[in-house]
């Protein structure tokens, strides 16, 4: 991997943005809060490297049995899951 590729987060749309946009559809005990996840995708949506932050997150989440929190990629955690494991059955 380049060292431009590497360092890819450095022209996340997320960037500059308060990382709590990102986890605040938690919110008490889990239920969601009214349009934080929406808030969060559409930040992603439009960011250059969507492709580089998801394969992060599956080099990362892929170590764990957790769920894994948060919007990365335009997806939440369980969006995130399903689509990996989606994906390794076609390996």
């Amino acid at each position: 991997m380049s060292e431009k590729e590497n360092r890819w987060w450095e022209q996340a749309a997320c960037k500059d943005k308060d990382p709590e946009i990102f986890f605040a559809y938690l919110g008490k005990q889990g239920s969601p809060k009214k349009g934080a996840e929406q808030e969060a995708k559409k930040i992603c949506a439009g960011c250059p490297v969507q492709k580089e932050c998801l394969q992060d997150a599956f080099e990362e989440e892929s170590r764990t049995a957790i769920l894994p929190l948060g919007i990365r990629a335009g997806l939440t955690g369980r969006e995130r899951k399903d689509l990996f494991n989606r994906t390794m059955r076609f390996r």
